[in-house]
């Protein structure tokens, strides 16, 4: 073998263990410290909170219909799309509505309270006052 046919092998060898390098070298994956590997994800979807209508509305007994403030009507919203979707259960905690004390029944291992947390930025809850959530530690 010529010296020049060496060459292009060394060379040949060089670039193909290259290619193997380049295709096989693990993709950008996000580096994680332990706090959010141990935070747990529950699908949500955010609660979209239609705008209020502030036209004053007339009934036919004549009486004048309140509109109210942004805050209580996004409050209101909140507790009403959340009541309907109850009871809510899954594999970290479960939800009900308490009709009788008007609340939130959260029952949860104190392990997976993060993820409730969570959960509720996530979906926009965390908007409902803490007086309207009742926790039960399993």
């Amino acid at each position: 073998m010529s010296r020049l046919n060496k060459i292009l092998i060394i060379i040949g060898v060089i670039v193909l263990i290259f290619a193997i390098v380049v295709i096989f070298w693990p993709q950008g994956k996000e580096t994680r410290n332990k706090k959010q590997e141990t935070v747990k994800m529950v699908p949500a979807s955010v609660v979209v909170i239609p705008t209020q209508d502030k036209t004053p509305i007339y009934s036919t007994t004549g009486a004048k219909l309140t509109i109210l403030p942004d805050d209580q009507y996004k409050l209101t919203i909140l507790i009403y799309t959340l009541r309907q979707s109850c009871p809510i259960d899954n594999e970290y905690f479960s939800i009900i509505y308490d009709y009788k004390n008007d609340n939130f029944v959260v029952t949860t291992k104190a392990e997976n309270m993060e993820t409730f947390l969570q959960w509720k930025i996530d979906t926009g809850y965390n908007g409902i006052a803490d007086k309207y959530w009742v926790i039960k530690n399993d």
